[in-house]
């Protein structure tokens, strides 16, 4: 599948099996109706792969090129794959993120709302920015690992540990 040559939003109200793979150019693609994805995501500079609803599971195989963003808006999206999978620049502003495998997060990770529900590991080694202004607007119940430099602002209760470890590494700074 490829998306070149229009600024415009496609959209997938159906579910997605890539095996192959999917290459966005421009604009935006929206996932709404779950899936798999065991092939490879590209998602060029300046575009944006959002996951609008239903289940999607990322698995062995399954690589991630590009600095455009990887949005999780309103869909779960479980990584579950062993092998360490590695985005750029990913932002999460509703929905869960979860699974049980490995996710690098090599560029910026925003999160502004929804629920990091990982039991593998999230590892942030670039600058994060956790910032919501709603009572328990960011949901907490995995495993977190910060190598990078976290912001972290809003108001209120806004960050909520249901359970799970945050773990800040030597090299990693939480800045409130």
């Amino acid at each position: 599948i490829s998306k070149a040559g229009t600024s415009g939003t496609t959209t997938f109200n159906t579910p997605l099996v890539n095996s192959g793979s999917v290459q966005l150019q421009s604009g935006t693609l929206n996932l709404n109706g779950g899936g798999t994805e065991s092939g490879q995501l590209t998602n060029a500079p300046g575009t944006t792969l959002n996951f609008t609803g239903g289940t999607h599971t990322i698995v062995a195989g399954c690589t991630v090129i590009g600095t455009g963003t990887l949005l999780i808006s309103a869909a779960t999206v479980n990584f579950n794959s062993l092998v360490p999978t590695s985005v750029a620049n990913l932002t999460l502003t509703g929905g869960v993120l979860g699974g049980t495998g490995l996710l690098a997060v090599n560029g910026p990770f925003n999160w502004s709302g929804g629920t990091i529900a990982n039991s593998g590991g999230v590892t942030l080694y670039g600058v994060s920015s956790f910032n919501s202004s709603v009572l328990n607007g960011l949901q907490f119940s995995g495993r977190l690992i910060n190598a990078g430099t976290i912001n972290w602002s809003g108001s209120g209760t806004n960050l909520y540990f249901n359970s799970g470890t945050l773990t800040n590494l030597a090299a990693g700074t939480i800045n409130i």
